[in-house]
């Protein structure tokens, strides 16, 4: 090989070298700990995967953002996890999760293929499973839930469920009938409200540097 051709297959290799740095660069810090954007896009693309939705044309803009919004989330309530101990999802869990999908994916093309179009491979799906598996049973069990006032439950009975009976020429069922119902659906929605302000709690705590990307 002429001196010529070395120094070109140099330049080639640092090529390909400053290619990668630029798919797993950086793309956000929390507390100092990076995000990839090479893990926001496996995130988008486990989106796309886990809701059917197809892996032929490219990732918007605005899947990107939200996988990207997620994982800074995630990041947050993974420190919270770790700093109260809790485990991760075993590995049963994780594959009994992960042949619910794969059941769900079936009848389209086969499995291995839809991972390859949505550009993920097996164990990159166990990861992103695990972790939303886990996440989900701390935040379980970070906000249990507690009995609902009984005045709660009677002022969305009087309030919406008689109206929205009557709206619709319906007779409203007895309370006692809806009473458990009602209960969940107010648990469920507190649920909703509490978390978001936990989050809004954390993201206000934690110092996020977006450095472009995702």
């Amino acid at each position: 090989m002429t001196r010529t051709s070395r120094i070109a297959a140099l330049l080639i290799l640092l090529a390909i070298a400053a290619a990668a740095q630029v798919l797993d660069r950086i793309a956000v810090l929390v507390d100092g700990q990076p995000i990839l954007q090479s893990e926001i896009d496996d995130a988008a693309w486990f989106a796309r995967l886990s809701a059917h939705a197809g892996c032929e044309s490219p990732l918007s803009a605005s899947e990107l953002q939200t996988a990207r919004e997620h994982l800074i989330d995630d990041q947050l309530l993974s420190a919270a996890r770790a700093a109260a101990g809790f485990p991760a999802a075993s590995d049963a869990l994780v594959e009994t999760q992960l042949d619910t999908l794969r059941l769900r994916a079936a009848g389209n093309a086969p499995w291995r293929d839809q991972l390859l179009a949505c550009h993920l491979d097996e164990a990159t799906v166990r990861d992103l499973i695990q972790r939303q598996l886990t996440l989900l049973a701390f935040l379980d069990q970070h906000f249990s839930d507690a009995p609902e006032a009984e005045a709660a439950i009677d002022g969305y009975y009087k309030e919406v469920f008689v109206p929205q009976a009557q709206a619709h020429n319906l007779a409203p069922a007895p309370l006692d009938d809806v009473r458990a119902t009602i209960a969940a659906l107010l648990r469920q929605q507190q649920r909703g409200s509490a978390e978001a302000a936990w989050l809004k709690e954390l993201r206000a705590a934690a110092r996020i540097e977006i450095k472009g990307g995702g």
